[in-house]
């Protein structure tokens, strides 16, 4: 009798592609099973809390109204807020150039006044 096995490089690998999709079916079982705990124990949490539940889906709508109240209020304001900065820029500029000239002058007035003891011609330019 003749007792030999043969295997070709095309039924190893046949074998490989066969062991590694097992291995993925049962890592495929592992992660629907844990979703499935995790489902049972959402739907439990959701059971044992039913009436706190209920109670945030009623009053939801109100939420959302007075956010969109308090939003619009907001939106106000802040146009208000932003009128009212445009016009203390525009005073703070005025102001600005007020602090300038009067900086200007003082520097001319300066220009002029003799210091002690020393002269000073003025130009007739």
């Amino acid at each position: 009798m003749n007792t030999q096995i043969v295997l070709t490089l095309s039924d190893l690998g046949k074998f490989a592609i066969w062991a590694a999709l097992i291995i993925i079916l049962i890592y495929i079982i592992f992660i629907l099973r844990r979703i499935f705990m995790s489902l049972r124990d959402i739907n439990k949490v959701l059971e044992d809390n039913r009436s706190h539940v209920d109670e945030i889906l009623k009053t939801a709508p109100g939420i959302t109204k007075n956010f969109d109240s308090i939003s619009k209020n907001l939106a106000k304001d802040i146009a208000a807020f932003n009128g009212t900065v445009d016009n203390l820029a525009g005073i703070t500029e005025k102001l600005t150039n007020v602090k300038n000239l009067r900086e200007k002058f003082s520097k001319e007035e300066k220009k002029e006044k003799p210091h002690r003891g020393v002269a000073v011609e003025k130009s007739d330019e």
